[in-house]
């Protein structure tokens, strides 16, 4: 019965052995994941601000070429001018143009209104007579 116990001892004291293998073989699989994902979400916050700054500098583009098409230019000639494609061209003009409609868009205009008193009702004239013009301010005046 001793070797046995010894021999379950030594099989427990294999077994821990490998035990640590695998978990420090798991611990460095983390870290070498955990690192991997910290790379990737720094480079996606990197694009999505590198996307902002060319979205911002083809909408100034598109501004100044649609400046160059209130000359009386043709996208081809501006496409030239510019050493683009015209398609590329086309397309960024159509960003200047939704551009400005969005600024547009977002202008509120306050506009004030007084009240007005009422005006007294005018008879209704009859065919072939001729109506005098009627003074809403000198009727509003006379109350």
């Amino acid at each position: 019965m001793g070797r046995n116990a010894t021999r379950s001892q030594q099989a427990k004291a294999r077994v821990r052995e490998a035990r640590l293998v695998l978990l420090s073989e798991r611990q460095a699989q983390d870290e070498r994941i955990e690192d991997a994902t910290v790379r990737t979400v720094l480079a996606l916050e990197d694009m999505a601000a590198a996307q902002q700054r060319l979205d911002a500098a083809e909408r100034r583009a598109g501004e100044a070429l649609a400046a160059l098409g209130k000359e009386k230019m043709t996208i081809a000639e501006m496409a030239t001018l510019a050493d683009i494609q015209r398609p590329q061209c086309a397309r960024l003009l159509k960003l200047a143009t939704k551009s400005e409609q969005v600024r547009r868009e977002s202008v509120v205009t306050v506009v004030t209104v007084e009240p007005v008193e009422p005006v007294e009702p005018v008879e209704p004239v009859e065919s072939g007579e001729a109506a005098e013009p009627v003074n809403f301010k000198r009727v509003a005046d006379a109350r």
